[in-house]
């Protein structure tokens, strides 16, 4: 849920923005705090609720508790106006806004128990319907892993989070279409350690990996286009890392088939050479691997 989506609920339809901020913020919970030392009861991601009753009067000190406001990574910070104070004191409002953290007035009148539930309902709403659409996302994976090929798995994660996606090679070279980044950057970004996650070109990628090594990554990033944003972060990552698993098993079926068709076909060679078709099991197999076609010698 981000700042933006808060705003759009009932309880906070009359919430009026004191300073600019970045409306996009994630809003992990709404929590009440009118205590002394009112940064200690913050965590980053907190859509904080006060009637101001213990902030100091003073310029100055209300500027010093806009910056450990601040420093604490609030989504929003909400004051409950007219009440203890008539406005939202500008000195502690200037602190937040220069590290992009959204200030709002809300008409005293709004519980806040109100707000908190409404925030609340919404985020465990996101949640669910993360876990649902991560669920579809996952079975439609797997039945395009049936297909063999990694241009299914691609389009078919490209389809369930409505991101751009794109798979690439160990080499850094795209195996899929797609808007891909510069060749070099996308080698850099598969060098770093580990295997988890990493950004992009304002997109995530994840690698690809078979017996410790990197093969490749996926690729997800949200189209450019106004509107375009498609899935939650959260689920494209998810999403993302099932399909690389996908595609990590669809490269390692694809070696080991090439191992198996140059094995036969040598061991077949081998036979015709020596002027005898046994027709025994490595001969069959590979007569079957062939299709069945039937061959003039």
């Amino acid at each position: 849920m981000r700042v933006l989506d808060a705003l759009k609920l009932a309880s906070l339809c009359g919430a009026r923005e004191v300073l600019p901020g970045e409306q996009t913020r994630e809003v992990m919970l709404a929590h009440v705090v009118d205590l002394p030392e009112a940064p200690r009861w913050v965590t980053p991601g907190t859509f904080l609720l006060s009637t101001s009753l213990s902030w100091p009067r003073d310029p100055a000190r209300l500027r010093v508790l806009g910056e450990d406001l601040a420093a604490c990574e609030p989504a929003a910070v909400v004051l409950a106006v007219p009440h203890f104070f008539a406005a939202f004191p500008p000195d502690l409002a200037a602190p937040l806004a220069a590290r992009g953290i959204p200030t709002l007035e809300l008409p005293y009148e709004v519980p806040f128990a109100r707000v908190v539930q409404e925030v609340h309902a919404h985020i465990l709403r996101e949640q669910a319907d993360v876990l649902r659409r991560s669920e579809r996302i996952h079975r439609a994976l797997t039945r395009a892993a049936l297909s063999g090929s990694v241009t299914d798995v691609a389009q078919t994660l490209a389809d369930g989070l409505g991101w751009q996606t794109v798979v690439f090679g160990r080499d850094g070279q795209p195996l899929t279409r797609g808007n891909a980044p510069d060749v070099a950057a996308v080698t850099v970004a598969l060098a770093r350690p580990g295997t988890g996650p990493r950004d992009l070109t304002g997109g995530t990628l994840v690698p690809v990996t078979l017996r410790g090594g990197r093969e490749g990554g996926v690729r997800v990033a949200p189209h450019p286009a106004p509107g375009g944003l498609g899935a939650a972060p959260d689920l494209a990552v998810r999403a993302a890392e099932h399909a690389a698993t996908v595609v990590g098993l669809l490269l390692l079926a694809q070696h080991a088939a090439s191992v198996r068709e140059a094995r036969l076909g040598y061991a077949f060679v081998n036979t015709l050479l020596k002027g005898r078709f046994t027709g025994g099991p490595t001969a069959q197999e590979k007569f079957f691997l062939d299709g069945g076609r039937q061959r003039t010698l």
